[in-house]
């Protein structure tokens, strides 16, 4: 079974999808932040992310193609919808592959 899960992680891994909004900019455009931050839940949610963090999604079993895709079209439908198509919404939103580290031994002196 631990054989069988390394070639799953392998061929299959979990990505990780992180953003931050500029706030500053959306109130300056008189866009809510919790808008912005409902509709992103809304969208992450229905192409199968779930929230790990505050700020932090993450999709299991996919390939990066399919990551960057989903993100890139809910980045696109984002802007378009509050943004009008400018790119000043997001202050980041990026996508990386999750790796889970394990700790075997550690110090208490830590």
């Amino acid at each position: 079974s631990i054989l069988l899960s390394s070639v799953a992680d392998i061929f299959m891994p979990s990505y990780i999808c992180e953003y931050d909004i500029d706030t500053v900019y959306c109130n300056l455009n008189g866009i809510r932040p919790s808008s912005v931050y409902n509709s992103l839940k809304t969208r992450l949610s229905r192409r199968g992310w779930y929230r790990s963090q505050l700020s932090v999604w993450r999709k299991d079993f996919t390939s990066r193609q399919i990551a960057e895709e989903d993100l890139e079209e809910i980045a696109n439908e984002i802007e378009c919808r509050f943004d009008y198509g400018n790119e000043g919404i997001f202050k980041r939103f990026h996508v990386q592959r999750y790796v889970q580290h394990t700790v075997i031994r550690e110090s208490e002196s830590i």
